[in-house]
């Protein structure tokens, strides 16, 4: 009986282990299909080294941003797009050249337009794992 008991829970772990991995690995997968995917902005983003100019669109879906770190010259102007089911922010952690959108429910939208140069952090205050970065140059 002991023995039986024994094997049943194990079978369960590990059942429900495989379970938890498949989650989070379909979860990375989405993420990253989303960040090498979004062809949502007017400037093409797909280059992480590129230095891009005017406007620039990044989304919100999966509890991420779709570009972790993007590099823009002095001047442009970022839209963020929350395309998730739940509300969102963007906040700057900088105490110079701060912004902070407030609550973005789904549909919503938040432009900043940058006219410092320097690197500028950002996450969202309700999901301390979503972190972004804009690097400004001239």
């Amino acid at each position: 009986m002991k023995k039986t008991l024994l094997i049943i829970l194990a079978t369960l772990f590990i059942v429900v282990g495989g379970i938890i991995v498949f989650i989070k690995m379909s979860r990375n997968d989405t993420n990253t299909m989303n960040r090498t995917n979004d062809n949502s902005s007017k400037s093409d983003i797909n280059a992480s080294s590129e230095i891009l100019v005017g406007s620039v669109s990044i989304s919100i879906r999966n509890f991420a941003y779709s570009r972790e770190k993007i590099t823009i010259k002095k001047g442009s102007t970022i839209t963020w797009a929350n395309e998730d089911s739940m509300a969102h922010t963007v906040t700057s952690t900088s105490s110079s050249d701060s912004f902070d959108s407030g609550t973005l429910e789904k549909g919503q939208t938040f432009s900043k337009t940058f006219n410092s140069v320097g690197t500028f952090d950002y996450f969202c205050s309700f999901h301390s794992s979503m972190k972004a970065e804009v690097v400004v140059v001239e």
